[in-house]
């Protein structure tokens, strides 16, 4: 459709990726000045966690719909959530960080 309107694709494309690359690695960096170091892999586990929200959100909620997309990855992430809670509090038991694993993927693939 900007194609019709004379937009050059390429030249569109690549300003969003410079644009997004640009305010991730801001995003990025004023992280590592408020905690005072740095990490090479300090993102991974929120990368981890939301990808997992967006697959039990969509398993609970599939649509095509924009809106009830979003409101699937919203109710994933609070399921999620509450279910990584609901390992951790069992953590002050007698399990092990591999049981309290174990039973959170039990959990998700019941809810599921």
């Amino acid at each position: 459709m900007g194609n019709a309107y004379g937009v050059d694709y390429n030249k569109v494309v690549y300003l969003v990726l410079i644009l997004s690359n640009g305010l991730t690695s801001l995003a990025g960096s004023l992280l590592s000045q408020l905690q005072g170091f740095c990490d090479i892999g300090i993102g991974n586990g929120v990368i981890v966690i939301r990808l997992a929200s967006v697959i039990v959100g969509e398993r609970i909620i599939p649509s095509h719909n924009m809106l009830m997309i979003s409101l699937a990855c919203l109710f994933g992430a609070i399921i999620y959530n509450t279910l990584i809670a609901i390992s951790l509090n069992a953590a002050g038991s007698i399990l092990r960080a591999s049981d309290i694993y174990i039973i959170t993927a039990v959990m998700t693939v019941f809810i599921c």
